[in-house]
């Protein structure tokens, strides 16, 4: 059972070498097509001996690009990577093992999982599909952002959550911002030239992510609405529809007026990822907000059961503390950040304690507790300071594009 790695480049110098260098290990060949590089990528490339390299003209169809690379691919199975990803090192251990168990599937096309550790990037986590079997006619295809697809043929997208690619492309807000722009432009000429119209879903899609990307929240609240309402006339979409709904909560995120919409698709999100633990936590945080106690409380305790760390067991008890604070519970309120501060004490802990130490009349724990880290009471504006831990805050809601 073979494998080809096909990775395309230009310019690519300061990453091709840790990009080879993760799967040269495991693949039978690595199947290189430059665009046009003019820095010492192809020199670095010709020092591999797996590597075999292939050039072409860059056409401003990235789908094209990849089709002629796997043109190229002579293995049972192709592992496409872009030439500033590397595979993890944990998942270069099990590599062998993963391909052992699925060597049989058909028609299937495996989705890794992606990190992003670029802090201006949109997406810090997300599913690329990555590994499909070669001579199925699975082809890319796409006018802005490309995918592979089988025509005429049903294929399953299986999500790999343990097969982990590191993506560290090192670029700046300005670039990123340009690159944008780009697709934004792209994608509009091809919505309104109605080029690929059974595609629209994917391009409104992927239209909205700029938009947000560039912070322009209603334009790309408006895309995803339309894509949601294409993607209704597209069968099996489950998988698209998760994405999106995805990108839609991430922009819902920016104004607490539209919290009450954000609720529907945490709702949605619940309904395709039952056991999501990041989802229960937000939605208890946004039943929190709107009021509605008791459904707070039902995700947050649901949120619980499956908690595994301790960041997310302190968030939980964290929440549960503030809903039994807005009832009226102190009591029960003091245990619960008391348990979140004995997990990692911290300023943001502290001040939801005062606050329920404060209401049940405790004043020689509050002055104790505030003296502890560093709070002058008598100058101390405990809602101004708690804002800035908020689930979303501006500051974190700035890191989040």
């Amino acid at each position: 059972m073979s494998i080809s790695c096909c990775i395309i480049t230009k310019n690519e110098e300061q990453n091709i070498a840790s990009c080879i260098n993760s799967v040269i290990d495991f693949v039978d060949e690595i199947i290189l097509l430059d665009t046009g590089s003019t820095d010492k990528t192809i020199d670095i490339c010709k020092s591999f001996s797996k590597v075999k390299i292939y050039t072409t003209i860059w056409e401003d169809n990235n789908a094209k690009a990849r089709n002629k690379c796997l043109s190229y691919a002579t293995s049972d199975w192709i592992l496409f990577l872009d030439a500033d990803e590397r595979i993890s090192k944990k998942t270069q251990n099990k590599f062998k093992d993963f391909m052992t168990n699925i060597e049989h599937t058909q028609n299937t096309i495996f989705q890794f999982k992606s990190i992003n550790r670029n802090p201006y990037s949109l997406d810090k986590e997300y599913f690329k599909s990555s590994l499909f079997k070669n001579n199925l006619g699975i082809k890319y295809v796409g006018y802005n952002h490309d995918y592979p697809k089988l025509e005429n043929t049903k294929v399953t997208y299986t999500l790999c959550h343990d097969m982990i690619i590191l993506h560290d492309n090192g670029t700046t807000y300005n670039f990123l911002a340009e690159k944008h722009q780009k697709y934004i432009d792209r994608a509009i000429y091809i919505l309104e030239q109605n080029i690929d119209s059974k595609n629209n879903y994917y391009y409104f899609k992927h239209l909205g992510d700029s938009y947000l990307f560039l912070k322009d929240i209603d334009k790309a609240l408006d895309c995803y609405i339309k894509s949601e309402n294409l993607a209704k006339e597209i069968e099996n979409n489950k998988d698209f529809n998760l994405t999106l709904y995805l990108k839609i909560k991430k922009a819902l995120l920016y104004d607490e007026k539209r919290y009450t919409l954000l609720k529907t698709y945490l709702d949605k999100i619940d309904l395709l990822m039952p056991n999501c633990l990041e989802n229960k936590i937000h939605q208890g945080y946004i039943n929190l907000i709107l009021g509605n106690y008791t459904e707070s409380l039902i995700y947050y305790n649901q949120a619980l059961l499956i908690s595994n760390d301790i960041n997310s067991k302190i968030d939980i008890n964290i929440g549960i503390g503030r809903v039994k604070l807005a009832i009226g519970n102190f009591d029960d309120s003091i245990k619960f950040f008391e348990y979140a501060y004995n997990l990692k004490p911290s300023d943001e802990i502290c001040l939801h304690l005062v606050r329920a130490y404060f209401f049940s009349g405790y004043k020689n724990k509050c002055d104790f507790l505030l003296k502890k880290h560093g709070f002058d009471f008598s100058r101390l504006d405990i809602k101004k300071e708690l804002s800035k831990y908020d689930i979303w805050s501006l500051k974190e809601k700035e890191t989040l594009c």
